[in-house]
């Protein structure tokens, strides 16, 4: 402690505060999948709604790799975790 600059033991010294804007988590990884298999991840902003990260998804050259020629017959969005194509 005291090689590191400081005087005083460690022990007068007082704990860190918290600051919860550190612990507050901007982009998540989104998993994308096709017939229920993982096809891609995409870094989005926490909190995305369905409408914002399907376009991003269907862009994603992998996903079109898998959907090409095929008609999406449902799309399961689960909000913060992943969105999958259910494919025909």
């Amino acid at each position: 402690w005291q090689v590191m600059g400081n005087q005083n033991s460690i022990y007068f010294e007082s704990f860190p505060e918290y600051d919860e804007g550190k612990t507050i988590q901007n982009t998540i990884e989104f998993v994308v999948q096709v017939a229920s298999k993982i096809r891609s991840k995409l870094s989005v902003k926490f909190g995305a709604e369905q409408s914002e990260v399907e376009p991003l998804a269907l862009a994603d050259e992998n996903v079109q790799k898998f959907i090409a020629g095929k008609q999406i017959v449902k799309v399961v969005f689960v909000k913060n975790k992943l969105i999958n194509f259910i494919v025909k």
